[in-house]
Protein backbone atom coordinates (compact mmCIF):
# COMPACT_ATOMS: atom_id res chain seq x y z
CA UNK A 1 0.00 0.00 0.00
CA UNK A 2 2.28 2.69 -0.84
CA UNK A 3 0.29 5.62 -1.28
CA UNK A 4 -0.16 8.61 0.63
CA UNK A 5 -3.90 7.64 1.81
CA UNK A 6 -2.65 4.36 2.95
CA UNK A 7 -0.27 6.29 4.94
CA UNK A 8 -2.35 8.35 6.23
CA UNK A 9 -4.69 5.85 7.65
CA UNK A 10 -2.09 3.57 9.23
CA UNK A 11 -0.70 6.43 11.00
CA UNK A 12 -4.22 7.91 12.17
CA UNK A 13 -4.09 7.95 15.76
CA UNK A 14 -7.46 9.61 16.46
CA UNK A 15 -11.27 8.09 16.21
CA UNK A 16 -11.45 4.23 14.98
CA UNK A 17 -11.75 3.68 11.53
CA UNK A 18 -12.81 0.59 9.68
CA UNK A 19 -11.82 0.13 5.87
CA UNK A 20 -10.54 -2.74 3.60
CA UNK A 21 -6.89 -2.24 2.99
CA UNK A 22 -7.95 -2.32 -1.12
CA UNK A 23 -10.13 0.73 -0.83
CA UNK A 24 -7.22 3.01 0.29
CA UNK A 25 -5.64 2.15 -2.96
CA UNK A 26 -8.57 2.76 -5.08
CA UNK A 27 -9.06 6.08 -3.40
CA UNK A 28 -5.61 6.93 -3.94
CA UNK A 29 -5.79 5.92 -8.02
CA UNK A 30 -8.78 8.06 -8.05
CA UNK A 31 -8.27 11.30 -5.77
CA UNK A 32 -4.38 11.71 -5.62
CA UNK A 33 -4.62 14.16 -8.16
CA UNK A 34 -7.54 16.21 -6.50
CA UNK A 35 -6.04 16.49 -3.32
CA UNK A 36 -2.55 16.91 -4.42
CA UNK A 37 -3.92 20.28 -6.90
CA UNK A 38 -5.16 21.48 -2.95
CA UNK A 39 -8.59 23.28 -4.11
CA UNK A 40 -11.34 22.37 -2.14
CA UNK A 41 -13.54 19.65 -1.29
CA UNK A 42 -17.06 18.86 -0.59
CA UNK A 43 -17.28 15.27 1.00
CA UNK A 44 -20.34 13.30 1.80
CA UNK A 45 -20.34 10.25 3.51
CA UNK A 46 -23.51 7.94 4.40
CA UNK A 47 -22.41 6.14 7.68
CA UNK A 48 -20.52 7.63 10.19
CA UNK A 49 -20.02 4.90 13.05
CA UNK A 50 -16.69 6.02 15.20
CA UNK A 51 -16.45 8.98 12.89
CA UNK A 52 -13.27 7.50 12.10
CA UNK A 53 -13.49 8.13 8.25
CA UNK A 54 -14.67 11.87 8.88
CA UNK A 55 -11.33 12.48 11.30
CA UNK A 56 -9.12 10.73 8.69
CA UNK A 57 -10.95 12.46 5.48
CA UNK A 58 -10.06 15.81 7.34
CA UNK A 59 -6.57 15.42 8.08
CA UNK A 60 -5.78 14.16 4.24
CA UNK A 61 -8.60 16.61 2.25
CA UNK A 62 -6.68 20.26 0.99
CA UNK A 63 -7.41 23.03 3.60
CA UNK A 64 -10.92 24.55 3.17
CA UNK A 65 -12.44 21.20 2.10
CA UNK A 66 -15.78 20.67 4.11
CA UNK A 67 -17.04 17.24 5.06
CA UNK A 68 -20.59 16.09 6.18
CA UNK A 69 -21.27 12.73 7.27
CA UNK A 70 -24.98 11.49 8.04
CA UNK A 71 -25.99 8.14 9.97
CA UNK A 72 -29.61 7.16 11.37
CA UNK A 73 -27.68 6.78 14.84
CA UNK A 74 -28.56 9.82 16.91
CA UNK A 75 -24.82 9.07 19.09
CA UNK A 76 -22.98 9.68 16.25
CA UNK A 77 -24.10 13.86 16.88
CA UNK A 78 -21.95 13.89 19.66
CA UNK A 79 -18.56 12.64 18.14
CA UNK A 80 -15.99 15.04 19.49
CA UNK A 81 -15.05 15.95 15.23
CA UNK A 82 -12.45 18.65 14.02
CA UNK A 83 -14.36 21.84 13.20
CA UNK A 84 -14.80 21.40 9.01
CA UNK A 85 -16.93 17.79 9.79
CA UNK A 86 -20.28 18.05 10.64
CA UNK A 87 -22.78 15.15 11.31
CA UNK A 88 -26.51 14.97 10.56
CA UNK A 89 -29.32 12.32 11.43
CA UNK A 90 -31.45 11.10 9.15
CA UNK A 91 -31.90 9.04 6.37
CA UNK A 92 -29.67 9.66 3.35
CA UNK A 93 -31.97 7.57 1.05
CA UNK A 94 -34.65 10.08 1.80
CA UNK A 95 -34.59 12.76 -1.23
CA UNK A 96 -37.29 14.99 1.72
CA UNK A 97 -34.89 13.89 4.45
CA UNK A 98 -31.64 15.18 2.33
CA UNK A 99 -33.23 18.41 1.01
CA UNK A 100 -33.96 18.63 4.83
CA UNK A 101 -30.71 18.16 6.20
CA UNK A 102 -28.60 19.41 3.40
CA UNK A 103 -30.88 22.24 1.51
CA UNK A 104 -29.33 22.54 -2.24
CA UNK A 105 -25.29 21.68 -1.19
CA UNK A 106 -23.41 19.64 -3.53
CA UNK A 107 -20.67 17.87 -3.27
CA UNK A 108 -17.41 17.05 -5.22
CA UNK A 109 -17.36 13.18 -3.61
CA UNK A 110 -19.63 11.49 -1.81
CA UNK A 111 -19.20 8.24 -0.06
CA UNK A 112 -21.64 5.56 0.67
CA UNK A 113 -20.40 3.56 3.83
CA UNK A 114 -24.09 2.95 5.34
CA UNK A 115 -26.25 0.07 6.33
CA UNK A 116 -24.73 -2.37 3.26
CA UNK A 117 -28.32 -3.08 2.38
CA UNK A 118 -29.01 -4.17 -0.90
CA UNK A 119 -32.01 -1.93 -1.09
CA UNK A 120 -30.76 0.93 1.06
CA UNK A 121 -27.54 1.15 -1.53
CA UNK A 122 -29.59 1.44 -4.30
CA UNK A 123 -31.77 3.89 -3.12
CA UNK A 124 -29.27 6.06 -1.62
CA UNK A 125 -27.54 6.69 -4.98
CA UNK A 126 -30.81 7.39 -6.76
CA UNK A 127 -31.02 10.14 -3.95
CA UNK A 128 -27.48 11.46 -3.49
CA UNK A 129 -26.29 11.39 -6.98
CA UNK A 130 -28.36 14.38 -8.16
CA UNK A 131 -26.42 15.91 -5.68
CA UNK A 132 -23.01 15.32 -6.73
CA UNK A 133 -20.70 17.86 -8.98
CA UNK A 134 -20.12 17.99 -12.48
CA UNK A 135 -16.66 15.63 -12.74
CA UNK A 136 -17.38 14.13 -9.14
CA UNK A 137 -16.79 10.81 -7.24
CA UNK A 138 -19.72 8.61 -5.61
CA UNK A 139 -17.79 5.49 -4.19
CA UNK A 140 -20.11 2.74 -2.85
CA UNK A 141 -18.43 0.48 -0.09
CA UNK A 142 -18.82 -3.12 1.40
CA UNK A 143 -20.52 -4.09 -2.13
CA UNK A 144 -20.16 -7.44 -1.28
CA UNK A 145 -22.76 -7.63 1.22
CA UNK A 146 -25.05 -7.63 -1.70
CA UNK A 147 -23.65 -11.08 -2.26
CA UNK A 148 -25.52 -12.09 1.49
CA UNK A 149 -29.09 -12.99 1.50
CA UNK A 150 -29.42 -11.16 5.07
CA UNK A 151 -28.42 -8.02 3.74
CA UNK A 152 -30.88 -8.48 0.59
CA UNK A 153 -28.93 -9.60 -1.97
CA UNK A 154 -27.48 -13.18 -3.16
CA UNK A 155 -25.12 -13.94 -6.18
CA UNK A 156 -27.02 -13.14 -9.32
CA UNK A 157 -30.09 -12.21 -7.25
CA UNK A 158 -32.63 -10.08 -8.37
CA UNK A 159 -32.41 -6.53 -6.18
CA UNK A 160 -29.24 -6.91 -5.25
CA UNK A 161 -27.00 -3.76 -5.22
CA UNK A 162 -24.12 -5.46 -7.46
CA UNK A 163 -26.41 -6.59 -9.82
CA UNK A 164 -28.24 -3.13 -9.86
CA UNK A 165 -24.50 -1.63 -10.87
CA UNK A 166 -23.84 -3.68 -13.80
CA UNK A 167 -27.42 -2.91 -15.24
CA UNK A 168 -26.58 0.95 -13.95
CA UNK A 169 -23.22 0.23 -16.36
CA UNK A 170 -25.85 -0.03 -19.83
CA UNK A 171 -26.55 3.40 -19.02
CA UNK A 172 -23.04 4.44 -20.81
CA UNK A 173 -24.36 3.35 -23.78
CA UNK A 174 -28.28 4.37 -23.99
CA UNK A 175 -27.45 6.12 -27.44
CA UNK A 176 -26.96 2.91 -29.15
CA UNK A 177 -29.81 1.23 -27.92
CA UNK A 178 -32.27 -0.22 -30.81
CA UNK A 179 -35.82 0.66 -30.75
CA UNK A 180 -37.25 -2.70 -29.50
CA UNK A 181 -34.81 -2.11 -26.34
CA UNK A 182 -35.69 1.46 -25.82
CA UNK A 183 -39.18 0.29 -24.88
CA UNK A 184 -38.36 -1.79 -22.41
CA UNK A 185 -39.36 -1.01 -18.75
CA UNK A 186 -36.78 0.77 -16.73
CA UNK A 187 -35.09 2.09 -19.87
CA UNK A 188 -36.12 5.39 -18.83
CA UNK A 189 -34.24 5.69 -15.78
CA UNK A 190 -30.96 4.36 -18.05
CA UNK A 191 -31.06 7.20 -20.54
CA UNK A 192 -31.65 9.85 -17.52
CA UNK A 193 -28.74 8.35 -16.04
CA UNK A 194 -26.61 8.40 -19.37
CA UNK A 195 -27.20 11.97 -19.60
CA UNK A 196 -24.82 12.07 -16.28
CA UNK A 197 -22.08 9.26 -16.44
CA UNK A 198 -18.99 9.27 -17.30
CA UNK A 199 -17.60 5.63 -15.84
CA UNK A 200 -18.81 3.23 -13.88
CA UNK A 201 -15.59 1.14 -11.79
CA UNK A 202 -15.72 -2.15 -10.50
CA UNK A 203 -13.16 -3.36 -7.60
CA UNK A 204 -12.97 -5.91 -4.77
CA UNK A 205 -16.34 -4.55 -2.55
CA UNK A 206 -15.98 -1.28 -3.92
CA UNK A 207 -17.68 0.60 -6.58
CA UNK A 208 -16.61 4.18 -8.04
CA UNK A 209 -18.71 5.89 -10.38
CA UNK A 210 -17.48 9.10 -12.25
CA UNK A 211 -19.63 12.27 -12.91
CA UNK A 212 -19.63 13.82 -16.15
CA UNK A 213 -18.15 17.49 -16.10
CA UNK A 214 -21.16 18.84 -18.42
CA UNK A 215 -24.66 16.84 -19.07
CA UNK A 216 -24.58 14.97 -21.91
CA UNK A 217 -27.57 16.03 -24.36
CA UNK A 218 -26.31 14.08 -27.76
CA UNK A 219 -24.52 11.73 -28.30
CA UNK A 220 -20.93 11.31 -28.97
CA UNK A 221 -19.97 12.37 -32.64
CA UNK A 222 -17.97 9.65 -34.57
CA UNK A 223 -14.32 11.31 -35.58
CA UNK A 224 -12.12 10.67 -38.83
CA UNK A 225 -9.07 11.65 -39.11
CA UNK A 226 -6.19 10.37 -41.95
CA UNK A 227 -6.31 10.12 -45.26
CA UNK A 228 -5.68 7.21 -46.71
CA UNK A 229 -7.98 4.18 -46.74
CA UNK A 230 -6.44 1.13 -48.55
CA UNK A 231 -8.52 -2.01 -47.05
CA UNK A 232 -11.80 -0.28 -46.24
CA UNK A 233 -13.00 2.68 -48.02
CA UNK A 234 -14.37 5.61 -46.85
CA UNK A 235 -17.91 5.08 -48.47
CA UNK A 236 -17.65 1.56 -46.79
CA UNK A 237 -17.12 2.80 -43.27
CA UNK A 238 -19.75 5.17 -43.41
CA UNK A 239 -22.08 2.94 -44.61
CA UNK A 240 -22.39 0.87 -41.30
CA UNK A 241 -22.60 4.18 -39.37
CA UNK A 242 -26.91 5.09 -38.66
CA UNK A 243 -28.25 8.10 -39.99
CA UNK A 244 -27.67 9.97 -36.48
CA UNK A 245 -23.87 9.14 -37.14
CA UNK A 246 -23.67 9.89 -40.26
CA UNK A 247 -25.43 13.86 -39.17
CA UNK A 248 -22.57 14.18 -36.71
CA UNK A 249 -19.85 12.90 -38.28
CA UNK A 250 -16.77 14.68 -37.90
CA UNK A 251 -14.19 14.99 -40.91
CA UNK A 252 -10.68 16.13 -39.75
CA UNK A 253 -9.17 18.90 -42.19
CA UNK A 254 -7.11 16.32 -44.04
CA UNK A 255 -9.95 13.99 -44.41
CA UNK A 256 -12.55 16.03 -45.69
CA UNK A 257 -10.17 16.54 -48.78
CA UNK A 258 -9.12 13.44 -49.02
CA UNK A 259 -12.74 11.91 -49.11
CA UNK A 260 -14.76 14.78 -50.15
CA UNK A 261 -15.20 13.10 -53.55
CA UNK A 262 -15.78 9.62 -52.02
CA UNK A 263 -18.59 10.84 -49.78
CA UNK A 264 -19.98 12.86 -52.89
CA UNK A 265 -20.29 9.45 -54.84
CA UNK A 266 -21.48 7.27 -52.38
CA UNK A 267 -24.42 10.00 -51.71
CA UNK A 268 -25.08 9.62 -54.56
CA UNK A 269 -25.39 6.44 -55.39
CA UNK A 270 -27.56 6.56 -52.05
CA UNK A 271 -30.13 9.03 -53.49
CA UNK A 272 -30.29 6.74 -56.64
CA UNK A 273 -30.88 3.41 -54.73
CA UNK A 274 -33.05 5.14 -53.07
CA UNK A 275 -35.24 6.47 -56.26
CA UNK A 276 -34.95 3.28 -57.52
CA UNK A 277 -36.96 1.47 -54.35
CA UNK A 278 -39.90 4.22 -54.32
CA UNK A 279 -39.93 3.53 -57.82
CA UNK A 280 -40.26 -0.46 -57.22
CA UNK A 281 -42.31 0.24 -54.19
CA UNK A 282 -44.66 2.82 -56.50
CA UNK A 283 -45.10 -0.27 -59.27
CA UNK A 284 -46.21 -2.64 -56.59
CA UNK A 285 -48.54 -0.65 -55.35
CA UNK A 286 -50.09 -0.26 -58.86
CA UNK A 287 -49.61 -3.95 -59.48
CA UNK A 288 -51.56 -4.98 -56.34
CA UNK A 289 -54.41 -1.91 -56.97
CA UNK A 290 -55.09 -3.56 -60.52
CA UNK A 291 -55.03 -6.63 -58.60
CA UNK A 292 -57.71 -6.16 -56.61
CA UNK A 293 -59.58 -4.36 -59.00
CA UNK A 294 -59.43 -7.32 -61.02
CA UNK A 295 -60.97 -9.72 -59.05
CA UNK A 296 -63.28 -7.32 -57.59
CA UNK A 297 -66.33 -9.78 -58.34
CA UNK A 298 -65.00 -12.57 -56.79
CA UNK A 299 -64.26 -10.18 -53.54
CA UNK A 300 -67.75 -8.87 -53.32
CA UNK A 301 -68.66 -10.95 -50.21
CA UNK A 302 -65.35 -9.85 -48.43
CA UNK A 303 -65.81 -6.13 -49.38
CA UNK A 304 -68.43 -6.42 -47.42
CA UNK A 305 -66.85 -6.89 -44.30
CA UNK A 306 -65.83 -4.37 -41.56
CA UNK A 307 -63.19 -1.61 -43.75
CA UNK A 308 -60.58 -1.84 -40.86
CA UNK A 309 -60.50 -5.83 -42.32
CA UNK A 310 -60.54 -4.84 -45.80
CA UNK A 311 -57.70 -2.13 -44.98
CA UNK A 312 -55.91 -4.76 -43.09
CA UNK A 313 -55.75 -7.46 -46.03
CA UNK A 314 -54.87 -5.18 -48.83
CA UNK A 315 -51.87 -3.82 -46.40
CA UNK A 316 -50.94 -8.13 -46.25
CA UNK A 317 -50.99 -7.99 -49.25
CA UNK A 318 -48.74 -5.19 -50.20
CA UNK A 319 -46.52 -6.08 -47.99
CA UNK A 320 -46.78 -10.00 -49.15
CA UNK A 321 -45.86 -8.74 -52.46
CA UNK A 322 -43.07 -6.47 -51.42
CA UNK A 323 -41.63 -9.02 -49.55
CA UNK A 324 -41.28 -11.09 -52.72
CA UNK A 325 -40.26 -8.59 -54.66
CA UNK A 326 -37.07 -7.90 -52.09
CA UNK A 327 -36.21 -11.22 -51.61
CA UNK A 328 -36.26 -11.29 -55.87
CA UNK A 329 -33.91 -7.97 -56.06
CA UNK A 330 -31.50 -9.25 -53.07
CA UNK A 331 -31.02 -13.21 -55.14
CA UNK A 332 -30.19 -11.00 -58.52
CA UNK A 333 -27.09 -9.21 -56.73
Amino acid sequence: MNNFLAQAFLSHDGLVSDKWEQYLQVYDAFLRERIEAGIPIRLLEIGVQNGGSLDMWSKVLPTGSTIIGIDIDPKCASLQLPPNVRVRIGDASDVQVLQDLLGDAEFDIIVDDGSHRSSHIISTFRACFPRLAGDGIYFVEDVHASYWPEFGGGFRAAGAAMEWFKGLADALNTDHFRPVDIARPGVDELQAFGKYLQSISFFDSIIAITKLGQTKDAPYRRVLSGTTADVSSFSRLCSFLPAQGLRSLRLMPASDAAFSADLQNALAEAKEEIAGLKALLAAEVEKSAKLIAENADAETTELRQPKSMQGSRFFAAVVHRLRGMLRGQTRQR
